[in-house]
């Protein structure tokens, strides 16, 4: 089927015994954490992802991630 049908994500992690989801602070959906290469959490929102919320702190934080690692 076309994609738009499909599961979106190229990668979805599964925390079955719920330990990541404590280390990670999850509190409820829906929540998005933006990571780096190395796993690390840059950034955590709790919510929808506005236009608004991704051009006020999605997009700084990947600019920050990417001018840090050149």
């Amino acid at each position: 089927p076309p994609r738009d049908y499909c599961d979106p994500f190229d990668k979805v992690g599964v925390d079955q015994n719920g330990f990541a989801a404590l280390s990670w602070g999850v509190e409820g959906v829906p929540e998005t954490f933006l990571l780096d290469g190395s796993g690390r959490v840059l950034l955590k929102h709790s919510g929808a992802i506005t236009p608004q919320i991704m051009e006020e702190a999605f997009i700084p934080a990947i600019e920050r991630a990417n001018a840090a690692s050149q």
